[in-house]
């Protein structure tokens, strides 16, 4: 396989191989589950905070397709607004390290 050639297929990448590479949970945990020990972050706001950064992430890339066929006028990313509203979000339960494979990807 080639070089990634964009940020997007980067990123990728980086997902693809640490799914490759990542070892199975030692217990599959419950939606209302606190995600750490000691932690009040729930798996569910968890979940509720990658989606969000998720669909910020993928917004941007179209945005900026568009941009490059003349079809839109994008000029800043939201990703990084959207992840400092998640942590915000987040920061009173904020004691995981989970969301470090995210910020490794992007």
């Amino acid at each position: 396989m080639s070089a990634p050639a964009t940020r997007v297929e980067i990123v990728q990448n980086n997902i693809d191989n640490y799914l490759a590479n990542a070892q199975p949970a030692g217990q599959k945990l419950t939606m209302e589950t606190s995600l750490s020990p000691g932690s009040s972050l729930l798996v569910r706001q968890a979940l509720e905070i990658f989606e969000d950064q998720l669909i910020s992430r993928l917004l941007d890339v179209a945005a900026r397709e568009l941009k490059k066929r003349n079809q839109g006028f994008y000029t800043i990313s939201s990703a990084g607004r959207k992840k400092q509203c998640s942590h915000r979000r987040a920061a009173a339960a904020w004691r995981s390290p989970v969301f470090c494979i995210i910020e490794r990807a992007v």
